[in-house]
């Protein structure tokens, strides 16, 4: 049975496929970055540009994670484009693809936790509006901090656990989850697939929630989130999950970092949806001004 270092080795296409791949990924995460960024600037900084007094403190910390996320995982698309060559002459070396793939690792599994810690805290806030007071939302962003920070340094962990890599089977490899021979990094992975899950279920019982209070919140932020986490995020990851456990390989071996890539995307089009919704524009850009009060709950204090 081949090995799927020896599949990559044989089909031409993933190269061109990988390539544009990554230029893609940066593309959107630079976009990422300017429009996340652009957000949090204009909530703490310049009010008047937003249609809300302040954010939450929990779509905050959501907010930073996903920009941090994005500028984590730049430099080793980067580091694909700049090492590219369709004649195979410059190869990657497998080192440092595990290194830089340690910033593009943690911003594929670090959305999901982020998508859920949000979805358990609307869910909180609906649910028990009155015990979800001001004390508790003071403690959350260091409580979401904490977890992202220790979700991080836990896929670090097992990622550097790759090494010493065994060269005669990653020395054709073009991306980092190529790399994962050992341990395939399954653990984060059966992780990040609990989470999609829970936060497939999370987000079943949000909707429910905010359709039987609809008099009094419309938060069509929320209701986008979970939406693009479930078609761009969820969706892939039980699909790659299905296809593992049927034919042994990833299907990175086949379609590249397809996969990783929808996450960057759901991430990315969220980052444009939040800066349409809550920001400001007279020139026009942004078409649409809608009532602060469609934003409720990721606006509330709570």
């Amino acid at each position: 049975m081949k090995s799927s270092n020896q599949i990559v080795s044989e089909l031409e296409y993933t190269k061109y496929l990988n390539l544009g791949l990554s230029i893609a990924s940066v593309m959107l995460h630079v976009t990422t970055i300017f429009f996340t960024f652009h957000l949090i600037y204009c909530s703490k900084f310049d009010k008047k540009s937003t249609k809300l007094d302040r954010i939450s403190n929990s779509f905050f910390m959501f907010l930073v994670s996903r920009g941090f996320g994005a500028v984590l995982a730049t430099p080793y698309f980067v580091y694909l484009i700049a090492y590219w060559s369709a004649k195979g002459v410059r190869n990657y070396e497998p080192y440092a693809l595990l290194l830089f793939g340690i910033g593009s690792t943690i911003h594929t599994f670090l959305p999901t936790l982020s998508a859920l810690l949000l979805t358990l805290d609307r869910c909180f806030a609906l649910t028990f509006p009155m015990r979800y007071n001001s004390p508790i939302a003071k403690r959350l962003p260091w409580l979401t901090l904490a977890c992202y920070t220790s979700w991080s340094i836990f896929v670090t962990f097992y990622v550097l656990r790759e090494i010493p890599l065994e060269i005669e089977k990653v020395q054709n490899c073009q991306f980092s989850p190529c790399v994962f021979v050992k341990y395939r990094c399954l653990v984060p992975q059966y992780v990040k697939l609990g989470m999609a899950g829970s936060n497939v279920i999370g987000s079943c019982y949000l909707m429910f929630a905010m359709k039987r209070n609809s008099e009094k919140l419309k938060n069509d932020v929320v209701k986008f989130t979970v939406t693009m986490d479930i078609l761009l995020d969820a969706i892939p990851i039980f699909a790659n999950s299905i296809f593992i456990s049927i034919t042994g390989f990833s299907p990175s071996v086949y379609i590249g970092q397809l996969v990783n890539f929808l996450a960057f995307l759901n991430v990315t089009v969220c980052s444009l949806y939040y800066s349409w919704r809550l920001t400001r524009r007279s020139n026009g850009f942004w078409i649409k001004i809608c009532r602060v009060d469609q934003v409720t709950p990721i606006t509330s204090s709570t």
